[in-house]
């Protein structure tokens, strides 16, 4: 008999796989599918602690997630305890990032594409390359759409 993973924990083991593509570190997609499935303030200790990695390694993948846009770094009155929590364009940055590895990821697919003479690649080039298109333009339509959607 199986039993069924904790919602939790499976939210963050599948959302951190989903995002390999946005340039980050393994430690870094845990802490971000873990701030954004709890959606609240967590200082640099609790992460460390939960995730079972070093401070610095919290401290460093949080910085990078910061540069990225995911992340906003807090600071508490009277604290000197790091916090983090996740940027409320957070969702847009990820899809942006994206957005941004297909489009170059189609624009090669394109160059070689263009610059093969076997024909067996260039039709397994083709699939890929139409793949490629189709998912930048979803995530285009859906942005545009989020974007209309969201208002002045």
């Amino acid at each position: 008999m199986s039993t069924k993973p904790d919602p939790r924990t499976a939210f963050i083991k599948h959302f951190s796989e989903f995002i390999t593509d946005a340039g980050m570190s393994p430690i870094a997609r845990r802490i971000f599918a873990t701030l954004h499935y709890d959606g609240t303030v967590r200082s640099l200790n609790s992460l460390a602690q939960e995730l079972s990695v070093s401070r610095a390694s919290i401290s460093t993948n949080a910085r990078k997630l910061i540069e990225m846009g995911f992340l906003e770094h807090l600071r508490q009155t009277g604290d000197r305890q790091d916090y983090y929590k996740i940027h409320d364009d957070a969702f847009s940055s990820l899809l942006s990032k994206i957005h941004q590895h297909l489009s170059q990821m189609t624009e090669l697919l394109h160059y070689i594409e263009k610059n093969q003479t076997d024909a067996a690649r260039i039709s397994r080039l083709k699939h890929f390359v139409d793949f490629h298109v189709a998912l930048t333009q979803v995530i285009h339509d859906f942005t545009d759409r989020k974007s209309l959607n969201d208002g002045p």
